[in-house]
Formats: C-alpha cells, sequence, structure tokens
C-alpha cells in the first residue's frame, strides 16, 4: 500500500506540473512521457540497470543522460521531465517508473474525458474488433476511448479489458479459472 501511494505522489507531482504548463509545453511534455514511457517498456534492461544498487548515482545519471541522448534527438525536450528522472534515481525510485508513468497517464486521460483500456489477446486484434470495443466502452463510461492492444501469450482465447481498478476478463483461461473456483468452492458450474 505505502508503494501505490509513492507511486501516486510521483504521478500528482507530474500531473501539477502539467497542470501549470502552456498549451503547446503541455503536448511537449505529454509526448515525452510517452516516448520515455514506451522506450523503457520496451527495453526494461534500461530500468534494471538504472534501479540497480550495485550502481552508484553519479553512475546512473551519467548511464540516463546516454541512453536518452542515443534513444532519439528530441525525446527529452522538457527539462521537467528530465529532472524528474534524476529525482527517481536519487530517491532510489527508478524501478517503478513504468507505474508512475501509468497513473500519470490515468490522471491525464480523466482530465481530458477519456478512458484508457489495455486489451489483453494472444494476437493482435483487427480493426472492426477493436472499434467495437472502443464503441462499447464510450458508451458504457460516457468518454472518450484510447486503448493499446497487448499480446498476452498466456491467455488461451478471448480477451481481457482493463481500465483503472476494472477487469473485464473475457478470455477463455478466464473462463476456466473461473470454472475451477466454481468447482472448488462447491458453486454451479
Amino acid at each position: 500500500m505505502e508503494e501505490r501511494n509513492h507511486i501516486d505522489h510521483y504521478a500528482n507531482a507530474l500531473y501539477s506540473i502539467w497542470l501549470e504548463l502552456g498549451k503547446s509545453d503541455k503536448k511537449t511534455f505529454t509526448s515525452s512521457a510517452k516516448d520515455i514511457y514506451f522506450s523503457l517498456k520496451n527495453n526494461y534492461e534500461i530500468v534494471r540497470i538504472i534501479s540497480s544498487s550495485n550502481i552508484e548515482r553519479r553512475e546512473k545519471i551519467i548511464i540516463t543522460k546516454k541512453i536518452f541522448s542515443q534513444l532519439s534527438i528530441e525525446i527529452l525536450p522538457n527539462q521537467y521531465i528530465y529532472n524528474f528522472l534524476f529525482v527517481l534515481i536519487d530517491n532510489n525510485f527508478f524501478g517503478k517508473i513504468l507505474e508512475i508513468f501509468i497513473s500519470f497517464f490515468e490522471k491525464l486521460d480523466n482530465h481530458q474525458n477519456f478512458i484508457f483500456l489495455r486489451i489483453y489477446s494472444p494476437f493482435v486484434l483487427n480493426k472492426d474488433i477493436l472499434e467495437k470495443i472502443e464503441l462499447l466502452f464510450s458508451k458504457k463510461t460516457g468518454k472518450k476511448v484510447r486503448y493499446e492492444n497487448i499480446i498476452d501469450n498466456h491467455l488461451i482465447g478471448g480477451m481481457k479489458i482493463m481500465f483503472g481498478n476494472e477487469v473485464y476478463d473475457y478470455s477463455i483461461k478466464g473462463r476456466i479459472e473461473k470454472i475451477k473456483w466454481n468447482l472448488q468452492n462447491d458453486k454451479e458450474v
């Protein structure tokens, strides 16, 4: 619980900075945050290295500067984001950067009347299915929908949709788990 509070604290700090920026700076800030999030998500080894207790702070700063200067010329145009990375390093909390960015993006989505869906499936879903999901959740929540289709090799078929703290499990694996639970608890199958 305490860790979740720290994640929310850092996400709130990013969100507070974002609120104070002008419109064009908000776009740059958000773009920088997304670039860093996806870069780290796709190269999680970077997070492990920077959050390692075997590397001194000074070295972590140097590594961070080198990594992000090599990923893209424009990836860190926003000094606030750059400094934020160093705060996480100083506080030994860089290992939670992806969760912090997810929480920050959820706050932005809420502010802009969006919901963000994470749609897990064993394969890439076609555009028609994704549009139907988008329409369904837009009607259900009254908000605009953004989504990410995430390939989950542990799913046999179907899909699992997550947003905020809610999970809609339409997967075969989920149905099997529900039947198993019902059998173990003497419930009707």
